[in-house]
């Protein structure tokens, strides 16, 4: 069967001429596995296995899942919600039952193979290609291998195919037979063990449902299911299919530990019933029959991995394509550019047709009618004088079908015609690159020209000798049906021009520079550096060969020269002394060539004196007999010490002690004094600057200044507002001529401050100016007791309306209150009982 899946798995050849519908061939391949990302489904295939579930790491953007061991087979988002929920990856990698098989005989004790992880191997026999191509909503991973050695050797092609949109796709499997004898009867399986939610269900168990089965029913349709509730929330039933159409398929359900594909397909220990179910953690198997497979003899069949219940028919109404003699693609229009992957090349009466096991439950148009044998049916005799686009429109006619019609594309092209290509002009030694018209698979080619070349390659690329003469090249074209047609192209053939390559030297001082030199052309284009010019500067360090490419008209021809680097001599330089101090000298000196020149100074010879004033790195050049300089170079350091100086404290009161203290240096001498030592204490009588000499080790001598304040102490003058005051009176202490106060008795800080002595006191204040150096003084305030009194009433007790006499004595003067009578004796005659308050 010529199906559209089965043509899928030659896209890589027709993305080739399609380029500008290719969407980067390599990016879904990651190391041994291939990607394939739909707006819905996300697909990995293992590169060494052909089946899904792949340990390659996804690329950025899909949605694997996994479990326990990391593989990424295949998700889906049936809720179309942007991956917000999604289910997947439809078994648990780690121990999966996923893979597929093969048996060869007609019993279970057959040669069975498989590719589960557990059980018998198939046997790669070549090394697994897997490639990946996109044209525009459709993407395939194609895989193939050698899978049987021996003398049952069988080639497998397996094809996986996604519209974008879909929530389905298709696997196309071609085997052949590549054996010397009759197979009499092979047996394929697809398995899986369905665990959809795993990862986040938390269970392995699933319900799994033989929906259709080619024995029961019209429709010859197989098909298994799982379904599993996830739980969580959204994600809803998840739910995965395998379904095919035709009578050499078969479905079941069942156990894990026989993958053995005679059982699988004939129902012994498995599952077939339509309608039977289980719930449990089993495996789902599709499974297919080839009788009499004979040598060198290839089949074709595909199923459908469903992945939403609800599409279920729409995904195998995709189960069909189109044939026509040379087809190599054709798809439903979405895959499908116009021209040429769908093109039938035709030279009379051809017949097209839609192919497929489900073809009959559609009534099928043609558009336009012109020129077919009919056009309602799926198959059709086309014979168009022009060319023509047919649209194919499948319409279904049972319940065997979904209820959307399928559309198909094919441009039906009539006998071909002469093409003259343009005239090629091609340079002696170059390659030629001849082009036919494609003829698609099955066309075969022949090409002759001058001094007999011939080539059965569609198109091929041949070197230009001087034995291969300008003509006339011509492509014998037969398309598949028998048509034939020629291909001319004119080819003139130019002779290269001779470039020569020239240097003044065979050999160049290293670091130095050499000038190229090339003839015979009207460019050049110089290797290694890609400068350009007929004369060019070079630097090589290494001996180099060096290739000028020297163009004339439209042909190039190259030419090399070698270039030599000579190194210069071996040069030591040594310094004597290495450390100076300022003012002094050091020689240098160098050996290794025959002279020399000193920089910074241009001094040239050995041995030379130099008097740096700071650190100096001494470069010398040295050049020997040849004229080939080197360089070398001798650190000459200047000892410029740097010493401190530093007091405790800064700034001194009169008779006070300084503690001055020097470092940077080995021995100290300080002046005025000519004190030695680090550290030493000095008592100034006024401000001195002190000048500190230090010498370092290596004898260097640097100075430096301290400048060491005296600052006198205050002149403090004390005042009293009164000298003499009362006891219990309050007189105001006062001084001049510091910055700061404090009075003793009674610890008092400031000026003015108030005292209220009980007796005569002695003050003490001490003033602080800005420097901390202090002075006292003293001031005696004077004070003077109270009077004791003593009053009495005469008498104490007396009528409203009469007088008492009172009487004070022990002072000079008297007031009395209430009343504010003044003196004693003195007369009252209060209304109430009072007391009364004598002041003296």
């Amino acid at each position: 069967m010529n199906s559209r899946i089965n043509n899928i798995k030659n896209l890589f050849t027709i993305a080739l001429l399609l380029l500008v519908f290719n969407v980067s061939l390599k990016a879904q391949i990651v190391g041994v596995g291939g990607f394939i990302k739909g707006t819905s489904v996300e697909i990995g295939l293992s590169g060494a296995g052909g089946f899904e579930g792949t340990l390659a790491v996804p690329p950025v953007g899909m949605h694997p899942r996994g479990g326990a061991g990391g593989l990424f087979g295949f998700v889906a988002n049936p809720q179309v919600n942007a991956w917000t929920t999604f289910n997947g990856d439809y078994f648990t990698p780690g121990s999966p039952e996923n893979g597929w098989g093969l048996l060869i005989g007609n019993s279970a004790v057959g040669t069975s193979l498989g590719n589960n992880a557990l059980g018998p191997l198939l046997q790669i026999a070549t090394t697994p290609s897997l490639s990946y191509s996109h044209v525009l909503s459709c993407y395939n991973l194609d895989w193939s291998a050698s899978v049987i050695s021996g003398t049952n050797n069988i080639s497998a092609k397996i094809n996986v195919f996604l519209q974008e949109t879909d929530l389905y796709y298709i696997t196309t499997v071609s085997l052949k037979n590549n054996s010397a004898s009759i197979i009499p009867n092979l047996y394929y399986y697809r398995n899986l063990d369905p665990d959809n939610n795993q990862s986040i269900g938390g269970t392995f168990v699933t319900t799994n449902l033989i929906e259709n089965q080619p024995t029961a029913g019209l429709c010859n349709i197989a098909c298994v299911s799982a379904t599993q509730p996830s739980t969580v929330a959204g994600v809803g039933t998840s739910y995965v299919a395998f379904a095919a159409v035709g009578p050499d398929f078969r479905v079941s359900h069942g156990g894990f530990s026989n993958r053995n594909g005679f059982n699988l397909w004939n129902g012994v220990g498995f599952t077939q019933a339509v309608g039977s179910f289980t719930t449990a953690d089993e495996a789902i198997s599709l499974s297919y029959k080839i009788q009499n497979f004979l040598p060198g003899e290839t089949r074709t069949f595909k199923f459908v991995t469903i992945l939403k219940a609800a599409d279920k028919l729409a995904a195998i109404d995709n189960l069909q394509t189109v044939v026509f003699p040379g087809s190599i693609y054709s798809a439903p229009s979405a895959c499908s550019p116009a021209n040429p992957p769908d093109t039938a090349k035709i030279c009379g009466p051809t017949l097209v047709q839609v192919s497929g096991s489900n073809v009959t439950a559609y009534n099928w148009t043609w558009s336009p009618t012109t020129a077919l044998s009919s056009s309602t049916t799926f198959s059709t005799i086309a014979n168009p004088t022009v060319q023509t686009t047919y649209t194919i429109t499948g319409t279904p006619s049972t319940p065997c079908t979904s209820t959307v019609p399928v559309t198909y594309t094919v441009v039906v092209v009539p006998t071909a015609t002469l093409v003259i290509k343009p005239p090629i002009t091609v340079c002696t030694g170059s390659p030629i690159f001849l082009t036919s018209i494609y003829g698609g698979l099955g066309s075969t080619y022949l090409w002759s020209g001058p001094s007999s070349f011939t080539s059965t390659v569609q198109n091929p690329t041949i070197a230009v000798s001087s034995s291969l003469s300008s003509g006339t090249y011509t492509s014998t074209l037969t398309w598949p049906g028998g048509c034939i047609t020629k291909v001319l192209t004119t080819v003139s053939v130019t002779a290269l021009p001779i470039i020569i390559a020239t240097s003044p030297s065979p050999s160049v001082c290293l670091g130095s520079s050499i000038t190229l030199s090339g003839t015979g052309g009207t460019s050049y284009t110089w290797t290694p550096g890609g400068l350009i010019g007929s004369s060019v500067s070079v630097s090589p360090t290494v001996t180099t060969i060096y290739t000028v490419t020297g163009t004339s008209g439209s042909c190039n021809n190259t030419s090399t020269i070698s270039i030599t680097p000579i190194t210069g001599p071996t040069i030591t330089a040594t310094s004597n002394p290495t450390i100076i101090c300022i003012g002094s000298s050091a020689t240098l000196s160098a050996v290794g060539a025959t002279s020399y020149t000193w920089n910074p100074s241009g001094l040239t010879g050995t041995p030379i004196t130099v008097s740096p004033t700071v650190t100096t790195t001494y470069t010398v050049t040295g050049v020997n007999g040849i004229g080939c300089p080197s360089t070398n170079t001798v650190l000459l350091t200047i000892s410029n010490p740097t010493i401190t100086a530093t007091s405790n404290p800064t700034v001194l009161c009169p008779g006070n002690i300084a503690a001055l203290l020097g470092s940077g240096a080995v021995t100290y001498t300080w002046f005025p004094g000519g004190l030695t030592g680090a550290a030493i204490g000095v008592a100034p009588a006024t401000t001195t600057t002190y000048t500190l000499s230090g010498t370092t080790a290596l004898g260097c001598i640097a100075t430096t200044t301290l400048n060491l304040v005296v600052s006198p102490n205050p002149t403090v003058t004390p005042a009293l507002s009164t000298t003499v005051i009362c006891a219990g009176s309050t007189a105001t202490l006062s001084a001049l001529g510091a910055t700061s106060y404090t009075w003793n008795p009674g610890g008092l800080i400031g000026s003015p401050v108030s005292v209220s002595p009980t007796v005569t006191t002695t003050y003490t204040v001490t003033g602080a100016n800005a420097s901390g150096c202090t002075n006292t003084k003293t001031i005696t305030l004077t004070v003077n007791p109270n009077p004791t009194l003593t009053a009495t009433s005469n008498p104490t007790i007396i009528c409203i309306g009469s007088s008492a006499t009172l009487s004070a004595v022990g002072a000079t003067s008297y007031t009395w209150n209430p009343s504010g009578l003044t003196g004693s004796p003195v007369s009252v005659s209060p209304t109430v009982t009072t007391t009364y308050t004598v002041t003296g």
